[in-house]
C-alpha cells in the first residue's frame, strides 16, 4: 500500500511540477502571484479537447496547439494587464490577476457549459478503476495510462526546462533579471523581452499542466485548474519562492505527502500541503535544491556531449 501511495504520489507530482515551475518563473521574474495560473491550465485543457474535436487531430497535435496558443495568451497578458502595472508594487497585478482568473472561468463556462467533459480516447472498460484522488478530492476513473502518460511527458519537458535555463542564454538572461533586473539592464539585457519570453514559458508550463491534470483524472471542468492552485502554490512555497529547481522539490513533496497522509487530510479535513507549509514553507532550501540541480545536470551532461 505503501509503495502504491509512492507511485500514486509521483503521478500527482508529474502534473503539480509542470505548474509550479510556470507559476515560479512568473514570481521571480515579476515578483507577484499569479492568482490566473490555475485558469490558464484549465484554458490550456479546454483548447485541447477543441483543436482535437475540430480538426480531428491526435492529441498530441492538440497539445502542442494548447501550450503554443496560452504562451501567446500569456504574453499578451503581459502586454496588456501586467506589464501596465509595473512600479506599483505586488498588490496591483495580484488583484489584477485573481480578476484575470475570473474573467477565464466565466469565458470558458460561456464557451464550454459547466458540465464534465473528456478527451475521449478510447480504452477498453477493463482498465478503468474507480479511486479517491487526493489532488482533486474527488473519486475519478483512472487507468495505468493515466499515471505513465503524466510522469513521462512531465519528465520530458522538465529537462528541457532545466536545460534551457541552465545552459542557455535566454536562460541565464532570465536567471539575471529574476536576481537583479537593474544590474541585468545594466549589462545588456533586454529586460522587456525577457519578462514576454517568461510569461510565454509559464503559459506552455500551465497548458501542459492542465492537459496532463485532465487526462489524470479522466476529465475536464471549469474549475479544473483552479481547484489545484492552492496546491500548487504549497509546492511554490515549500521549495522556495521564485525557484523553479525548488518548486520542483515542493510538488515532489507535497504529491508523495497527499498520497501517503491522505487518510489524515480526510478525517480531520486539513489539506496536508498546508500542515507542511507550517514547519517548513518560508525556509530556503539551497543544499536540496542544489542536490536536485546535479541530478538534473548528470542526466543532461551525456545528452549534451552526443550532441557534440
Amino acid at each position: 500500500m505503501v509503495l502504491q501511495a509512492l507511485l500514486n504520489g509521483l503521478v500527482d507530482a508529474s502534473v503539480i511540477v509542470l505548474a509550479a515551475m510556470g507559476l515560479s518563473l512568473i514570481y521571480g521574474v515579476k515578483k507577484f502571484p499569479n492568482f490566473a495560473h490555475g485558469d490558464m491550465m484549465t484554458v490550456g485543457a479546454y483548447f485541447t479537447l477543441w483543436a482535437t474535436s475540430t480538426f480531428r487531430a491526435g492529441i498530441l497535435v492538440g497539445i502542442v496547439a494548447a501550450v503554443i496558443f496560452v504562451a501567446i495568451l500569456a504574453v499578451f497578458f503581459e502586454f496588456l494587464i501586467f506589464s501596465r502595472l509595473e512600479g506599483r508594487g505586488p498588490v496591483a497585478p495580484l488583484i489584477a490577476s485573481v480578476g484575470l482568473a475570473l474573467i477565464l472561468q466565466n469565458s470558458i463556462r460561456v464557451a464550454f457549459g459547466t458540465a464534465q467533459l473528456t478527451y475521449g480516447i478510447p480504452l477498453p472498460d477493463s482498465w478503468f478503476s474507480s479511486v479517491y484522488d487526493p489532488l482533486t478530492r474527488q473519486l475519478v476513473w483512472i487507468n495505468p495510462l493515466q499515471g505513465i502518460v503524466p510522469m513521462v511527458f512531465a519528465f520530458i519537458v522538465v529537462l528541457l526546462v532545466t536545460s534551457t535555463l541552465q545552459y542557455t542564454k535566454l536562460g541565464k538572461a532570465m536567471r539575471a533579471t529574476a536576481d537583479n533586473p537593474d544590474l541585468a539592464r545594466v549589462t545588456g539585457i533586454d529586460i522587456r523581452f525577457v519578462r514576454y519570453t517568461t510569461w510565454a514559458l509559464a503559459g506552455s508550463l500551465a497548458a501542459a499542466g492542465g492537459v496532463m491534470l485532465g487526462f489524470k483524472v479522466n476529465g475536464i471542468q471549469p474549475l479544473l485548474g483552479s481547484s489545484v492552485l492552492l496546491i500548487v502554490f504549497a509546492a511554490v512555497i515549500l521549495g522556495g519562492i521564485g525557484s523553479p529547481y525548488g518548486a520542483m522539490l515542493g510538488a515532489l513533496v507535497i504529491g508523495i505527502a497527499e498520497n501517503l497522509f491522505f487518510p489524515f487530510a480526510v478525517i480531520t479535513n486539513t489539506p496536508v500541503e498546508f500542515v507542511l507549509i507550517v514547519p517548513f514553507g518560508g525556509f530556503d532550501l539551497p543544499p536540496l535544491r542544489a542536490e536536485l540541480r546535479k541530478l538534473f545536470e548528470s542526466v543532461i551532461r551525456p545528452w549534451r556531449r552526443l550532441r557534440g
